[in-house]
């Protein structure tokens, strides 16, 4: 504080050291007390136990021992309790006028039925003040929390260490200030190395004595805001932990078979068999209401209704890794014999395999021969991907090319004679090399002679315009789009198929037939001789060869001809409308079906989605209802884990 001091201006009212500024800190009355502690918390030597030197109940020194023969100036405990008072600081907020003044609001600003946005708005709150009506009766008495948590003050690699500080929080404030920082008091930090456990009561005990006083006594306190004096009382309406420290601040075991301090000794709890841990299992029904009919459903823990559900239909395949995964399984699991492909396998191993399948999901039972299909396309294309994955995975781990030389290779899965029998019967013959040979041929072979269309992949066509126009800093050419989408290597290889190569010679040859050999003399692009080199149909619906997609019924390619501005349609020969064949007219009416038919099935689901929402809402509140506050702090002891008047009339435990 020196040096700080020294930086300053001069006469400046920094303190010249810690000392005094401990000093006029005191002014305020903002005080900690230490409080010595039984090293293993059994008790604190304040009030009548102030004078002891040895702990009343094990008997462990107060102090620790001097090691050396000088006599010490004062004792070192082996714990300390830093406490800090708790009336002063409740006192200290009446000094403030604005907070003073917000000392009252849960009073004056009660939200409309049905919200809460403040402790104040709960049913707890106001039992209460219906219970302790000269409590509620001044609005400046004030209501508190209590929380409280251990942490590990220093880093993972020193020596464990957890003390535990308690936090009490103002109610009465508003709900943007009871949370902040400035209004929540730290009372004591209780000391480690170790959880205070059950003994946190006794850390407790000095916060206990200044409640009691505020409760049955009050203390005279100055209203700054309102300039007089009245009688402060308060009381602790609650806690606020996780369930451990739950259990360490009630007293009430929150470990093994009566770990729920609501249901207590009526909770339907158990022991795993291996384990021995205590399980709670299917337990929550028992908190509807006695007439629910859930409460008389059971469903054993595998059951396919406790899993999430996936919509597979309108896709026509199992999109979830789960369900790929479990059908991978259930192949390994029945593959016992050598079936190279999905076909050869027998139709019983099949139909075990599909009550397999039926066990781990479920379906509505309309949709069950739609889910075998998808099921017996699923099981064609794993089992093809799983022999494939196999033969590679052989063939890299003895070096080879040829799987004839794989013989003997555990794969897993398939038996090592199942193994040999596929290499040497399926393999290796000549049908299967030559149907292999043949579909590798027709994968890679298009009708024009390449298996790639165009190089621009799935980015649509104005995007390439978009991104060629900031590269050039200038608008593209049909020509620079048409070779930059239909050329590899950007526009400067060659074209990716016979069909754009063709097309770009005859447009480039009925371009210099129509206006000359000298391009300075040709126009940017002309649809019509463009329709000519395609085959004279410009475009289908909604496709238009070499430019990409274009929206129906309107001109996506429009030029200027020697200086003019007429303008061409994509779609069409310019100044001739091409009338609809017969063909196309009925395939527009299918189209127009199936999107009635779409329609009809989105009001059938919206519908059914609405009737969904109103159960849904229903049963929420009937939820609300049973969880009432009100219920549940004047009838403790009648519960929903209680049983029924039908319970007891049938003998049957209740649910």
């Amino acid at each position: 504080m020196v040096i700080i001091k020294d930086i300053l201006p001069e006469n400046n009212n920094l303190p010249e050291n810690y000392y005094q500024m401990k000093k006029k800190m005191a002014a305020f009355g903002l005080r900690y007390v230490k409080i010595d502690v039984c090293d293993n918390n059994c008790m604190l030597f304040n009030g009548q136990f102030e004078a002891l030197e040895y702990c009343s109940v094990c008997g462990h020194p107060r102090y620790k021992s001097s090691n050396t023969s000088e006599r010490r100036v004062s004792n070192v405990p082996y714990k300390i309790l830093r406490y800090f008072p708790l009336i002063p600081r409740l006192q200290r907020v009446f000094m403030l006028k604005k907070t003073a003044k917000n000392m009252t609001w849960h009073a004056h600003n009660q939200s409309s039925p049905r919200e809460l946005h403040h402790p104040a708005d709960g049913e707890a709150w106001q039992h209460f003040n219906r219970t302790h009506e000269s409590f509620s009766s001044e609005a400046r008495n004030i209501r508190l929390g209590l929380c409280t948590d251990g942490f590990a003050p220093f880093k993972q690699g020193a020596r464990p260490y957890s003390c535990w500080p308690v936090m009490l929080v103002i109610y009465n404030l508003p709900p943007w200030l009871c949370m902040k920082q400035p209004y929540l008091f730290l009372n004591m930090i209780i000391p480690g190395p170790n959880s205070p456990s059950q003994n946190i009561d006794i850390f407790l005990r000095p916060l206990i004595d200044e409640l009691l006083i505020l409760w049955q006594f009050g203390v005279r306190t100055f209203d700054n805001y309102r300039q007089d004096h009245f009688l402060l009382r308060a009381a602790l309406m609650w806690t606020i932990s996780d369930f451990p420290a739950y259990g360490m601040l009630s007293g009430w075991s929150t470990h093994g078979k009566l770990s729920c301090p609501y249901c207590m000794a009526n909770l339907k709890s158990f022991n795993l068999k291996h384990g021995r841990k205590s399980c709670f299992f299917d337990c929550h029904r028992q908190f509807l209401p006695p007439d629910h009919p859930f409460r008389r459903q059971f469903l054993p823990p595998d059951h396919p209704f406790r899993s999430s559900w996936k919509i597979i239909l309108p896709l026509l395949k199992f999109v979830d890794p789960k369900i790929v995964r479990t059908i991978t399984k259930c192949i390994q699991l029945y593959f016992n014999d050598a079936w190279p492909t999905w076909k050869k396998v027998l139709e019983a191993i099949k139909d075990e395999m599909w009550a397999k399948f039926e066990g781990k999901f479920m379906w509505p039972i309309e949709k069950a021969k739609v889910v075998r299909a998808i099921w017996e396309t699923t099981c064609k294309e794993r089992l093809r991907g799983m022999l494939e994955e196999e033969r590679k995975r052989a063939m890299r781990h003895f070096g080879v090319s040829e799987i004839s030389k794989c013989k003997g290779y555990n794969v897993g899965w398939i038996r090592l004679d199942i193994w040999d029998r596929l290499v040497s019967d399926v393999w290796t013959t000549d049908a299967w090399k030559n149907r292999s040979i043949n579909g590798k041929r027709n994968r890679m072979t298009e009708k024009d002679g390449s298996i790639t269309k165009h190089t621009g992949g799935s980015i649509p066509f104005m995007v390439h315009a978009e991104r060629m126009e900031k590269q050039l800093n200038r608008k593209p050419t049909y020509g620079e789009l048409f070779n930059r989408t239909h050329k590899r290597e950007k526009g400067q290889g060659d074209f990716v198929d016979h069909k754009s190569k063709n097309v770009c010679e005859a447009y480039t040859s009925s371009m210099s037939q129509k206006y000359g050999p000298d391009e300075a003399n040709h126009p940017e692009f002309d649809p019509e001789v463009w329709c000519d080199a395609i085959g004279g149909q410009g475009t289908t619906r909604t496709h238009f060869y070499g430019f990409g997609i274009t929206p129906r019924g309107k001109n996506f390619i429009s030029t200027s001809i020697n200086a003019g501005d007429a303008s061409y349609s994509a779609c069409s020969r310019p100044n001739h409308e091409r009338e609809q064949t017969p063909v196309e007219i009925d395939n527009l009416r299918e189209e127009v079906t199936l999107v009635k038919d779409r329609i009809i099935n989105l009001e059938d689901k919206v519908e059914k989605q609405a009737s969904d929402t109103a159960d849904i809402k229903k049963y929420l509140e009937q939820m609300m209802e049973m969880f009432n506050p009100a219920r549940m702090f004047t009838n403790a002891s009648i519960g929903p884990s209680q049983p029924t008047s039908q319970d007891k009339d049938t003998g049957r435990p209740p649910l």
